[in-house]
């Protein structure tokens, strides 16, 4: 009997090309109790045709896509942050970590030499996630517009304020889509960062972001650059204390890659 569903279970792999597997699904999918797929899968890793990558998950000895595995660790997250930064080319820097941003605690994880931080953040604050790739081999990364702002919420899983000043320039953001991703995110002092970068480089496309960002201007001081000491040169035209000057801004866009 266990022999006849270790069977039925490699030629379900194959038909459906599963490199990736949850033994809930695969119970669900072949009407047998989890019980039954769970013996036989113990049998498949012993025989060294399917490997176990944590509780109930389970791939092909071949699998290595980290993003799809992304994915099946957490299915109402994204791909965010450094990673997606990197998805959609806008770093040059490497982060041996995936990051993933999530509605639920999720502790970090090591699989298959690859490292997986998990953002949580609230409920709120998700969206803007675009699907990649078709049937059991998907996952969901958040678009250009909702990674830039995310980033900016969080400097310490996106690489730093320098490389994010070069990131957003380089980036070709949609103006609406842009305003949708900082009501997500909803931190008045990222909106004014990023604004305030808007304006200073002369950003094509975002007047009607400036426009957005000054009409929710706050009484409060932000630090424009939040990795260093404040100035105390305040503007009040944008309520940040620029504690990096414009020309430094502008060095740094100097040598966009």
């Amino acid at each position: 009997m266990n022999m006849n569903n270790k069977t039925i279970i490699i030629n379900h792999l194959d038909e459906y090309d599963l490199q990736i597997f949850n033994l809930y699904d695969l119970a669900l999918a072949l009407d047998l109790s989890t019980d039954k797929v769970r013996i036989a899968l113990g049998r498949l890793v012993d025989e060294g045709i399917i490997v176990r990558l944590q509780r109930a998950l389970y791939a092909k000895p071949s699998f290595s896509d980290q993003y799809i595995l992304a994915y099946q660790l957490c299915k109402n997250g994204a791909i965010a942050y450094w990673s997606a930064l990197s998805y959609h080319g806008l770093t040059t820097q490497f982060s041996n970590t995936i990051f993933i941003q999530s509605p639920r605690r999720i502790f970090p994880k090591v699989i298959l030499g690859t490292s997986f931080k998990f953002v949580q953040v609230d409920k709120k604050k998700i969206g803007q996630f675009q699907k990649v790739g078709r049937g059991n081999n998907i996952y969901y990364v958040t678009t250009i517009e909702k990674t830039i702002v995310d980033c900016f919420d969080h400097f310490d899983y996106s690489g730093g304020w320098t490389e994010l000043v070069k990131s957003f320039y380089k980036a070709k953001l949609n103006s609406k889509l842009f305003i949708e991703a900082c009501e997500l995110v909803h931190n008045i002092s990222v909106i004014k960062r990023l604004g305030y970068l808007a304006f200073v480089s002369q950003k094509a496309g975002m007047k009607n972001f400036i426009k957005y960002v000054k009409s929710n201007l706050n009484d409060t001081y932000d630090i424009l650059d939040n990795e260093s000491a404040p100035a105390g040169n305040f503007n009040t035209e944008w309520m940040l204390d620029l504690n990096v000057s414009d020309e430094e801004l502008r060095k740094s866009l100097v040598n966009i890659y």
